[in-house]
């Protein structure tokens, strides 16, 4: 999901780098002294999920405030879980070993990220690659055309070479493939 997220906040919407990591700010993870682990860990998930299902629904023409609200719901409810994860880790730990149960929640945490990111980013990218390459004019040659379905961004550079009235088509037809291949239907 944050691949997917930072590509379409810079590379679809049009978003500096600093303005994209600034648009996914998340909330504190306060409200356990409150609510409790149980309670947060719940809500989170829920918030996370819901953020999750509105951005598979951003359009590639003015979908930039639902993004953002979507980002903020995912961060929202994903950054708790994160927080308290690491936390109910590592007060689980033997008083002697929070060092290595730190270090174990970490790697996980790195482990299940780098999954995710492999296999929904491989998925997305071929869904893209085949919807990309699927709407290339016939008379475009072949060498473009490769160029274009291997990402977005080498699209994207492809068609800033291209004078304003060529490069519409396969501006509008690359971001389009993207949000064909990250939204689920």
């Amino acid at each position: 999901m944050m691949l997917h997220k930072a590509q379409y906040l810079q590379l679809v919407a049009g978003l500096s780098p600093l303005i994209a990591v600034g648009s996914m700010a998340v909330l504190s993870s306060a409200l356990v002294g409150r609510f409790g682990c149980a309670v947060v860990f719940g809500a989170g998930a829920a918030v996370a999920a819901a953020g999750m299902l509105v951005f598979s629904r951003v359009p590639a023409d003015g979908g930039l405030p639902l993004a953002i609200i979507a980002s903020a719901f995912i961060g929202a409810g994903i950054a708790p879980m994160m927080t308290l994860a690491t936390d109910v880790v590592v007060g689980s730990a033997p008083p002697e070993r929070p060092g290595a149960a730190s270090a174990l929640s970490e790697t996980a945490s790195e482990f299940g990220a780098a999954w995710g990111i492999a296999a929904l980013g491989s998925i997305g990218a071929a869904l893209y690659r085949a919807q990309a390459q699927g709407g290339v004019p016939d008379d475009i040659p072949a060498e473009v055309a490769d160029v274009i379905g291997s990402s977005l961004g080498a699209a994207l550079g492809i068609a800033e070479q291209l004078p304003d009235d060529d490069a519409a088509h396969p501006t509008a037809l690359v971001r389009q493939s993207f949000i064909g291949g990250r939204t689920a239907r």
